[in-house]
């Protein structure tokens, strides 16, 4: 499974008003947003395949999203 870079986690949480962010939340934020991002994916792309299509349209992530909410 990829990963998300830190740099990239860290820029993302200050964004949101952190002023520092420690190693371990930084690594469970990844572990976390790849799980949600798997679980999107693999509905997505059930959803594309029941449709006929071997293209994830924006239609098939939002329909995950929804599922997943």
């Amino acid at each position: 499974m990829a990963n998300i870079p830190k740099k990239l986690i860290e820029r993302i949480v200050k964004g949101f008003g952190a002023k520092r962010v420690s190693n371990e939340a930084k690594d469970l934020l990844n572990v976390k947003l790849l799980n949600y991002l798997e679980s999107i994916t693999e509905l997505a792309v059930k959803n594309a395949k029941h449709s006929g299509r071997k293209l994830i349209t924006k239609d098939d992530i939002e329909y995950a999203v929804g599922v997943l909410s």
